[in-house]
Formats: C-alpha cells, structure tokens, sequence
C-alpha cells in the first residue's frame, strides 16, 4: 500500500509462546497492511554487522514496531550497591535485547512514528521506560507459568480476547500512517 514500509524491531523469540506471538503479530501487519515487515534478522548475513543495514532500513521505513521480547532473567539484582543511600535490590527482573533499544533510538532520532510493544514481566528501563518518552507503548498481558510463579510469565496468546486492546490499538496505529480504508 502505497510503498510504505514497516520496520518490525523484535528481540529475538526463543521460547513457542513468543515464536507464536511474534508470527501472530507479523501475519496481523502483512493482513492489514498487505506489506510483509522489515526486520533485523532479514537484513544481513551471518558474522556481518548489521548496524549500518538496520540504519539504512528504519531510515526507508515509514514507521517501526517494536516487540521487546525478554531476553534475559535476572534473579537478583543490585543498583547502585555501594551507596549508603540510593541502593535498590530488586529480584526476577526480565530484560529486553539491546537491539530494540537501539533501533528505536534510530528511529526516534529519524522521526519515525513508534509503536512498542512491552510485555508485563518486561522492564521498563532506557528508550521503552513508560515515563520517558512520547511514542505509544502498549502493555502485552502475561500470564505466570504455574500457580507458584517459577519460571517466566508467558504471553498471552496474540489473537485471544486477553489481547484485544492490543490489536485495535496495533490496527489504529497502521490504519493512521497506511491510510487503510
């Protein structure tokens, strides 16, 4: 549709929930948009870098989604540790790639429109910390694994009525720069 072209920022999904998720989510912007997404893991073969291709890709890209998958559990942490005053222990934290920073940092810094897409368990720290920025930033439910909580929360299947909010706001956000009839 008029050659607009949708950068898709995902931190690689390891785990079937996620692998689900983010193939829900690429069928949903091929359907509505009939443009299949540009992503990181498209772009370059294996061992080259592939920032200056990820420049090049959000800068011809009209928009970008970013899916900030978790990429890393920590089970304790400690900031700054050594202070006297400002030490804060947290516990079961779950990070995103740094790839979803930096793209949208690249995509903020070219004046892209942003689209994030942040699961529950996922923390909000840098570019997709809620309280920083003004690009749109959806909250995907999780749910726990098991009734004790052990292991990470999965997410809610993208297609199910958990995930309704999501999808329209999703359709609204491509609808405004595809100008889908």
């Amino acid at each position: 549709m008029n050659g607009t072209k949708v950068f898709l920022s995902i931190s690689n999904g390891y785990r079937k929930d996620q692998l689900l998720y983010e193939k829900d989510l690429r069928n949903f912007i091929l359907q509505r948009t009939h443009v299949e997404p540009v992503t990181v893991s498209c772009l370059c073969n294996k061992g080259e870098s592939p920032l200056l291709k990820v420049i090049e890709s959000i800068r011809e890209s009209d928009l970008l989604i970013a899916l900030a998958l978790e990429r890393k559990h920590t089970y304790l942490e400690f900031q700054k540790e050594k202070s006297l005053f400002d030490r804060i222990e947290k516990n079961n934290i779950y990070y995103t790639s740094p790839w979803i920073h930096i793209e949208c940092a690249i995509a903020k810094a070219l004046n892209k429109p942003i689209l994030l897409l942040l699961p529950s368990n996922v923390e909000p720290e840098g570019v997709i910390d809620l309280t920083q920025d003004d690009y749109s930033i959806i909250t995907v439910p999780t749910i726990s694994k098991n009734k004790t909580n052990l292991g990470a929360p999965r997410l809610v299947k993208f297609n199910s009525y958990a995930n309704k909010n999501c999808r329209m706001t999703i359709e609204k956000f491509l609808d405004a720069h595809f100008n889908v009839i």
